[in-house]
């Protein structure tokens, strides 16, 4: 009843059922099929570390005929990899870009490992897909006016007040262990002042050891041009992170100002 009625209660319901020893299944067996209880539930399960019980719970979810609630899938996802669970990423993934094909265009066997390469879909800020995050000193949003290819590229802002260290646009991608890849970018700037310039890393998720690479810094103001990477994944390497960084500079001329245009991202098996 407390569950059912009240949401604020739904937490404090779930952990009571456990700490009561009763078992999984039979809480899973008497939650109903609502997609906004089983979605809190999993919540619950993920922050509680309880996954295996979340991979039931998931796998619950994708039977009610209620849309998904995609936030709660993202942290699903999320709980998953913080997890080194990454064996299970795909399946999961595959599952929530079946929910939403028009706006997440997922093909697991696609030559390019990027999603949304030349950011021409929405940001959905999860998964396999681009993350950008907001941070004080800079702006990132699509642009329809300077691109590439397509329609749309991603800028970069950079405000000028502000010694950053930036990170903040981000994504994940499932890759091959002890395999040679080539990563393909296009970057355009304006403006782009300090020496320590945006640029684009690659590494591995769970062990910069295995692997970490990065292009030279973008700088000044210059065209559009290819930044281009190879490189040989680590013997475990399951995970790779794609990201736009900047490091912060020591030095008293150290604040970032201009703008950086991303487009045409690929990551691509080297035969």
């Amino acid at each position: 009843m407390a569950i059912e009625s009240d949401p604020s209660l739904r937490i404090g319901a779930f952990d009571l059922a456990w700490r009561a020893g009763i078992s999984r299944d039979q809480i899973l067996a008497a939650l109903p099929a609502r997609e906004d209880i089983l979605s809190a539930y999993l919540d619950y399960l993920d922050a509680t570390g309880r996954l295996d019980t979340a991979g039931d719970v998931w796998k619950r979810v994708l039977t009610i005929p209620e849309a998904i609630n995609f936030d709660a899938a993202y942290r699903y996802f999320d709980a998953l990899l913080y997890a080194h669970r990454a064996d299970e990423l795909a399946q999961v993934w595959a599952s929530v870009a079946s929910r939403d094909p028009d706006k997440i265009r997922w093909q697991p066997d696609a030559a390019n490992r990027i999603m949304n390469g030349g950011f021409e879909d929405p940001i959905v800020n999860g998964g396999f897909s681009w993350r950008i995050a907001p941070i004080e000193g800079a702006d990132a949003s699509l642009d329809t006016e300077i691109v590439h290819d397509g329609s749309r590229s991603l800028l970069v802002h950079f405000d000028g007040q502000h010694n950053l260290q930036f990170g903040n646009v981000v994504q994940y991608v499932a890759a091959q262990p002890d395999t040679r890849y080539r990563l393909a970018a296009y970057t355009r700037s304006e403006g782009i002042t300090t020496d320590s310039g945006p640029r684009i890393a690659v590494y591995d998720a769970y062990d910069r050891a295995a692997l970490a690479v990065e292009t030279g810094s973008v700088m000044a103001t210059t065209s559009w041009q290819e930044q281009r990477l190879e490189f040989r994944t680590g013997p475990k390497t399951r995970l790779l992170v794609v990201q736009m960084v900047r490091p912060p500079r020591r030095k008293l001329d150290n604040r970032i100002a201009g703008s950086l245009w991303l487009d045409d991202f690929s990551l691509t098996a080297i035969p």
